[in-house]
Parts: C-alpha cells; sequence; structure tokens
C-alpha cells in the first residue's frame, strides 16, 4: 500500500511538473516559430522607404531588404515612425533591423551594425543657382552665406571640415527635415543646405553646388536580437558575390540625381565669342541622322536631342549650326581642319580617341547590336570573322573594343559585307538591333543578339575642355531614356516601298500577276487585229 502510494505521489509530482511547463514549452515553441519576423523601421524617406499612392513599397533600402529575405526566409513587420524616433525604437529593443545608418562609434555602443555596408551615400551641397548669389566655378562665393544643415548629423560634422579646408566662413542655421530646408529655401531664408544626394531637389529647382564628403551606410541590428547578425551577414555577402553590381544599380535608381545645371561664366563667355555650337552628322545614318534632299530637313535622334539641349540649362540658350558629310572619314577630316566643333556621335573607344586626337563626351546613348549569320550555331566568345562596311568607322570602333578576339573585314558596302557573310568569306554582319526587321522574313539567316551594347559619345577635339563640359551638362539634364527611346521610335517607323522592293519581297505574287497581265494584253491585241482585218 506505501509503495502504490509513494508511486501515486511521484507521477502526481510528475504531471504537475508537465501541467507548470507546458505553457513555458509553448511559448518557446512561438517564439521559435515567430524568430523569422523581424520587425523593420519604416521612416518616410524619398530614397530609401518610399510609399507610393497606392500604397506600394518600393526604395534602396526595401529593395536591398528584399534580397536579404530571399536569402535568410525572414518575414517583415514594419514599423513606421521618422528616422530619430526609429533610431531610438531600435536601441530600445522596439525595433530589430533598420537600413542606411552611417557608422558612429557612439551608436556601435549601442547597436549591432552589419559587416559589410549596404552601400555608399555622397553629400552635397545644395542652392538654387537662380536666386543665390553663388557660383559653381568660384567656391569663395560661399562665404557669408546662410547653409542649412541638421545638427549633430555626419554631414554637418564633414561640411565643417570641408569648409575648414578650404579656408570658407559660412553662416550655419539648423533644419530639422529635408522639408524644413525646401521652406526656408523657398522663403530666403537659407542660400543653401546640405543633404544627402537625392534625385528629389531636381524638383525644387535646385543644383548640386560641391560634393564635399560621404560615408558607407549599413544595416543596424538591436542588441536584443543578436541571433539575427550572422544571417544577415551571410545574405550579404551572397548578393555581393551573386549580384556584384546591385549595389550601384541600386544608387543609380535611387540616389543619384539629375541637378539643375547652369554654365560657368567661363562657359558662358566661350558660347559668346564662339557662336553657335557646329555639329558634324551623317546624310544617311538611319534613326541617328537622315538628310532629306527634297525638303532640306534632317530627322533622327540627332533632332530630339537638339530641340532638347536648346534651352536646358536655363537662361542660356545654345545655338547649333548642322553639317551632313556622308562619310565618317570627312567628318573626322572636318573636325582636325576646325570646319565644325564635334562629330555626333562616336563609339566609346578612348583607344580609337586617343589615337584621332580626340575626347569624348559622357554616354549620348547605347542601344543593341546584333549579328546576322548563316550558322546556325554562333557563339559571340569565339574569335569570329565580322563583315562590316569600310566606311563605318563607329562599328570598327565597336568591334575592336568589345571583342578584341575578333577578326575585322572591311568592304566598300554594306550590300558586299552582306554578301560575304552568305557565301561564308565572314562568320556575321554586325548592325544595330533596330534595323533587324528588314531581315525577318530571310529564313536563311539566323539573328543573334550580342550581349555588349553599343554606347556612343560626342567627339570634340582633344584639348576643347570648355566646349565638352558644356556638352556633358546638357547629357545631365537629359532623362536617360529620351534618346534611346527615340532612336527606337525611329527605328520601328514604317519604311517606305518601293515597287523593286516589293516585286523582290513577293517574287512568286508578282510573277503570276504578271503572267495572267501578259495573257490578258496578248488576248486584247489578238482581238483587236481580227477587228482590224475585218474592217
Amino acid at each position: 500500500m506505501n509503495r502504490i502510494t509513494t508511486r501515486l505521489k511521484r507521477y502526481g509530482c510528475l504531471l504537475l511538473c508537465l501541467c507548470l511547463l507546458m505553457p513555458l514549452l509553448q511559448g518557446t515553441a512561438a517564439a521559435v516559430q515567430d524568430s523569422s519576423v523581424v520587425r523593420v523601421a519604416w521612416y518616410p524617406d524619398s530614397a530609401y522607404n518610399i510609399t507610393c499612392e497606392n500604397g506600394e513599397r518600393s526604395g534602396y533600402g526595401y529593395e536591398y531588404q528584399q534580397s536579404v529575405a530571399a536569402y535568410t526566409g525572414w518575414t517583415y513587420h514594419y514599423i513606421e515612425a521618422n528616422w530619430p524616433d526609429s533610431l531610438n525604437m531600435l536601441q530600445k529593443g522596439e525595433i530589430d533591423l533598420m537600413a542606411g545608418v552611417s557608422y558612429a562609434e557612439g551608436r556601435a555602443q549601442t547597436m549591432l551594425f552589419s559587416d559589410l555596408p549596404m552601400g555608399e551615400e555622397k553629400y552635397y551641397l545644395y542652392a538654387n543657382l537662380a536666386t543665390a548669389d553663388i557660383s559653381v566655378s568660384d567656391l569663395t562665393t560661399l562665404n557669408g552665406k546662410r547653409i542649412g544643415m541638421l545638427s549633430e548629423s555626419i554631414p554637418t560634422t564633414q561640411f565643417c571640415e570641408w569648409e575648414a579646408r578650404h579656408g570658407l566662413h559660412t553662416e550655419h542655421v539648423t533644419i530639422t527635415s529635408s522639408e524644413d530646408a525646401a521652406a526656408k529655401i523657398a522663403s530666403r531664408e537659407i542660400d543653401g543646405f546640405i543633404s544627402v544626394e537625392s534625385p528629389q531637389w531636381q524638383e525644387y529647382s535646385l543644383s548640386a553646388i560641391t560634393s564635399f564628403g560621404s560615408s558607407d551606410i549599413y544595416f543596424v541590428i538591436s542588441k536584443s536580437r543578436p541571433d539575427l547578425k550572422e544571417a544577415l551577414d551571410n545574405a550579404m555577402r551572397c548578393i555581393t558575390h551573386d549580384k556584384p553590381f546591385y549595389q550601384d544599380d541600386l544608387y543609380q535608381r535611387y540616389l543619384s540625381a539629375q541637378s539643375v545645371e547652369i554654365l560657368s561664366t567661363e562657359e558662358r563667355d566661350w558660347l559668346r565669342q564662339h557662336g553657335a555650337i557646329r555639329i558634324g552628322f551623317l546624310n544617311h545614318d538611319t534613326g541617328i541622322s537622315t538628310f532629306d534632299i527634297q525638303t532640306g530637313d534632317v530627322a533622327g535622334v540627332l533632332t530630339e536631342y537638339v530641340v532638347y539641349a536648346t534651352n536646358c540649362l536655363g537662361d542660356n540658350a545654345l545655338h547649333f549650326d548642322l553639317h551632313g558629310f556622308d562619310t565618317q572619314l570627312e567628318q573626322l577630316q572636318a573636325l582636325q581642319n576646325d570646319e565644325i566643333d564635334l562629330i555626333f556621335h562616336t563609339s566609346q573607344n578612348p583607344s580609337a580617341a586617343e589615337e584621332n586626337g580626340l575626347a569624348l563626351s559622357n554616354t549620348v546613348l547605347s542601344f543593341s547590336q546584333a549579328a546576322l549569320t548563316t550558322k546556325n550555331h554562333f557563339n559571340e566568345l569565339e574569335p569570329n570573322t565580322a563583315a562590316i562596311p569600310g566606311n563605318d568607322f563607329s562599328l570598327k570602333q565597336y568591334l575592336s573594343y568589345n571583342y578584341p578576339k575578333w577578326t575585322i573585314l572591311e568592304y566598300p558596302s554594306a550590300n558586299d559585307a552582306i554578301k560575304a557573310m552568305r557565301t561564308g568569306s565572314a562568320d556575321c554582319y554586325v548592325t544595330r538591333a533596330g534595323q533587324l526587321p528588314r531581315y525577318m522574313k530571310d529564313k536563311k539567316l539566323y539573328r543573334v543578339f550580342l550581349t555588349q551594347p553599343s554606347k556612343t559619345s560626342f567627339a570634340v577635339r582633344q584639348g576643347d575642355t570648355v566646349l565638352l563640359s558644356i556638352l556633358n551638362k546638357t547629357l545631365k539634364t537629359i532623362p536617360s531614356s529620351l534618346l534611346t527611346g527615340a532612336l527606337a521610335m525611329y527605328d520601328s517607323a514604317p519604311e517606305k516601298v518601293t515597287v523593286a522592293y516589293f516585286v523582290k519581297d513577293n517574287l512568286t505574287t508578282a510573277s503570276a500577276v504578271f503572267i495572267l497581265l501578259s495573257l490578258l494584253l496578248f488576248g486584247l491585241f489578238r482581238k483587236a487585229r481580227q477587228s482590224a482585218k475585218q474592217a
């Protein structure tokens, strides 16, 4: 009886212990189950955390966080607050993860930084050059100007150091946010302010005067969630390995700004003394520049650039004078003889530019190239032979720069180059991808898009630095898709179909129509002769 009683007591104690431990076990299981849920700071920002009108999220920080989640399996719970409150909540353990934080020794004491930076932010001094008496080329004009800045921020610290190095003295005015800075600029309370590079300032007609510093930005983790750090670091290493230029793409999409460009005093003097900028172009460069003999007009991307660039630099209107040439060699000779100021356009090949005494501008536009070939297997990494027209200087530059293993065969004309490709004398004929539709019906040809895009630039004489600066400023103001989109539009425009082209393209139908017409005319002719005899 005593043994039974003792066993009952033991089983009772065990059961009681299990009942007491059950809530704890359930809590532990719930904690394990919820460990993949990460509380993320969502502070309003025009670059890192963007909320569209329809509620859709985007931004530098948001996209990077989604890439991290693809490797970690995390699910995010967004907590909305402004920047200072978000940082404070992370330090208190109310938020687990925050993006876009610069490193500082004081911060490192209260939060965990990712091993790798998630990018770099650049700091600029912004001002409205139309109203503020500030010159981009003369920094001493900043002396005495009222500059807005956040108190106790990393950009403010770097600006003060930059100011001291250059011997400048400005009046520092405290601002509380980007909106406060824009309002103070509008009310003339400040002449300029310092900020992270951002495309939002273009909307306020503000220009970047100068860059005075930069710093790496990181993900930061609350010290209450150290379990997240290893997974985060591993994910960022994988992203860096799998997508080496991922940060550059995000920077260009969300941080790179198109500022309002203003001509310097030297550039305005050059234009005043020089007059219209003389542009050399090809008369028969389809999609780029085509000269109409009957009307005397030029159509193509060239005209789109001239229309936009004329008034893109504020009150300083540009004037252009167009000169057409039949070959690129004629263009080059005219440039060297000072008959024109620039060539529109040439391939970006620094070595060829140096050999010909040219200086290249920033990218004007880029487009895809394609190889036409009779081979059912074409590998661009192999040492192929490419047939090209001998007068296509830009195409030769493109191939020699991007495909140095290829052998370039030059022919008198495009038709001769295509014939060489068809007969097997060359492996391929290279043309702009937009020109492919004219070859679509030829079943004997294969069309292969090349992986290296063709990037083109303006070419000026080596040493024409002022003109090159003016051209680059026009290119900075032009939306990146404008000229590329215009090229696609001109390439897709319907071509005029001649009788010869129609007969060649519809040989069977044309032959049948010709035979029927011949028989009909022959019958009418016989009847006419018979009628004449009877008469």
